[in-house]
This record gives C-alpha cells, structure tokens and sequence, in this order.
C-alpha cells in the first residue's frame, strides 16, 4: 500500500525569478522564501534554481543557510526549470512521489506523472492552465513588501539660552571685603560718605579759623592791660 501524498517523501522546488523574483531585495527575498518553506512543511529536500546573473550573492547566502540546495542556470530560456525538472525525476527513481513546486510555469506540469504533484501559488498572480490541471493548487498571500524598521527619533533641539538681563548697581550683590566692607558700593552709599567728607573738611577750616582768631584777640587784649599798668 503506496503512503499518503501528505506522509510520501517529498521535495518541494523553488523557481526563484518566477515566485521570489530576479535580483528581488534581499529582505523580501528572504521573506517570500520563508512564507514558501512555511507552507510546504513535510518536505524533506529543498532544491531552488536561478540564472546566476539574476540572483544577489546575499540571498544565495540565505538560501544555503536554510538548508536549501541552490542550482544555478543559464541564461538561456527555461534553463532553471530544466534543472528542477531533472532534480525531480532522479528523485523519483529514489522513491519520492510528493512534489511541491513553487512556480507558475506550465514546464513543471508533466510531474504530475511521477506522483503528487501540489502547486504553491501567491494570490493574485496567474499561472498556466497546463499547471493548474496537473496538480494541486494552494495559493498564499502575496508577500509585496517587508516592513522597514523603526527609525529612531531626530534628538530634540537644546533649548537657546535666554539673554543675561543686566543687573541695576541697586540690586548687584556687594562682596565683602577685608574689614567687613563691601567691595562695590551703591552710588547712593558713595554720595553720602562724600558728602559727610566735605561736611568735616569744612568744619575743620571753620574750627581752625575761629581758634587763630580768638587767640588773636586774647592776644591784644593782654597787651593793652600792661600797658595801662
């Protein structure tokens, strides 16, 4: 009793410019390879084929690093196709009956003949009747873009500085001194000392003037005294 096509061994084969797309971006690349190996699970080999000019170095890095088996074509027409096709009859003479194919052209349609043949398709995108009579077909959202990430936000500007407001001679804080003296004096301050100065340079004169005088006169005084003596 031949196995179920859902428990026969299977391998899934991957038309890269067809479902991934020549010199596709690496991040939808990636992306699109990843929602195709999601939906073939139970499948034990994984082989893809490109034309080696169409197909970055970045995603053949990718391809092998998720195990899968990269052919890489010629250009001429067909050439990748040919290759998958041929990966699929020496696996049938192994004993595989289950094929998964990735693509939407009708070359893969005489695999049907070698067991179950399922086509993975993405919605929205036509394939060739051939095909789609010959086996299975799932369709799978369309992968278009990948989401870009976060940017990180522009550093706020600092705030500009406001301008320094003069201070009045009034309100400026005097630093003390030796002595207990304030090193800047208001001008008010200043006036009144002046005017104190002047007050006591004056009186001086004033009181120097009166004692000459009156010495003077005491002076005289005495004089006639003896005189009359």
């Amino acid at each position: 009793m031949s196995p179920s096509p859902a428990k026969a061994p299977a391998l899934l084969l991957i038309d890269i410019e067809n479902t991934i797309g020549a010199n596709a971006h690496t991040a939808l690349a990636l992306a699109r390879l990843d929602a195709l190996l999601h939906h073939a699970k139970g499948t034990e080999r994984v082989i893809a084929a490109c034309a080696r000019p169409r197909i970055r170095a970045d995603l053949a890095d990718g391809l092998r690093k998720r195990g899968v088996h990269l052919l890489l074509a010629d250009t001429d027409k067909n050439a990748a196709d040919r290759l998958l096709t041929e990966q699929a009859h020496a696996a049938a003479a192994d004993g595989t009956r289950r094929f998964v194919v990735a693509s939407a052209d009708a070359g893969f349609a005489p695999l049907a003949a070698l067991g179950h043949l399922e086509v993975l398709a993405w919605r929205g995108r036509p394939i060739s009747k051939a095909l789609e009579k010959a086996g299975t077909v799932r369709r799978l959202p369309h992968i278009r873009r990948t989401a870009l990430p976060a940017q990180p936000a522009p550093p706020s500007p600092e705030p500009a500085p406001l301008p320094a407001t003069p201070a009045t001679p009034d309100a400026q804080t005097a630093e003390a001194a030796p002595g207990g003296w304030p090193a800047t004096k208001p001008p008010h301050v200043l006036r009144w000392i002046a005017g104190g100065a002047a007050a006591l340079f004056c009186g001086g004169l004033a009181f120097g003037a009166g004692t000459a005088l009156g010495n003077h006169i005491t002076h005289s005084a005495w004089k006639m005294a003896t005189r009359k003596r």
